[in-house]
């Protein structure tokens, strides 16, 4: 038998969260490390005064990330150290979302695993608690897979008549075992 919820991406997610590949798995539950080398891309003079502007890391196609993250009942809080750019979120559940809150953004996303893979669809954009509207919202795509007994990540934000803003993936080792919610 599983325990009810672990935390609050585990309660989002209901039974599915144990169908969850058992690395994906590990990575979400209580406080977890990744480290590993992944690929950093910005888009046009446009995305990059974005990207400095919300302070996102620079275009890098070698940079060492390492994440450590911490998964509660209450929240999960992401520290994402990208050669020594820092870039730290938090996310709450509010309604039916995972609402990842990066300095004055709220991005809200419902979790769905698809085959073992984590995917984090999103919904909407708030500034400063201000709805955005399409066409001045991201449109994020994120997902988490297990390759090879290897933990992979994708995450591209693009905007409408920007295109492309930023994008970072690839493999990451876990640093720790954690401890079991």
């Amino acid at each position: 038998m599983h325990q009810k919820h672990l935390n609050i991406l585990s309660e989002q997610l209901g039974e599915s969260f144990h169908q969850l590949s058992p690395l994906v798995r590990q990575v979400h539950i209580g406080k977890q490390c990744i480290k590993g080398n992944v690929k950093v891309e910005r888009g046009n003079l446009v995305a990059r005064l974005i990207c400095n502007l919300f302070g996102f890391p620079k275009a890098n196609d070698n940079v060492v990330l390492s994440v450590d993250c911490c998964h509660s009942g209450d929240g999960i809080e992401w520290f994402r150290n990208f050669d020594g750019h820092i870039m730290r979120s938090h996310f709450i559940a509010k309604e039916d979302f995972l609402v990842e809150k990066l300095g004055p953004l709220d991005l809200h996303f419902r979790a769905e695993e698809e085959e073992g893979t984590l995917k984090y669809r999103f919904f909407k954009t708030k500034f400063w608690r201000i709805p955005l509207p399409g066409f001045l919202s991201p449109n994020i795509y994120a997902v988490e897979f297990e390759s090879n007994e290897v933990y992979q990540f994708k995450v591209k934000v693009s905007m409408p008549f920007v295109g492309l803003i930023l994008a970072y993936g690839g493999s990451m080792q876990l640093v720790n075992d954690g401890v079991e919610a």
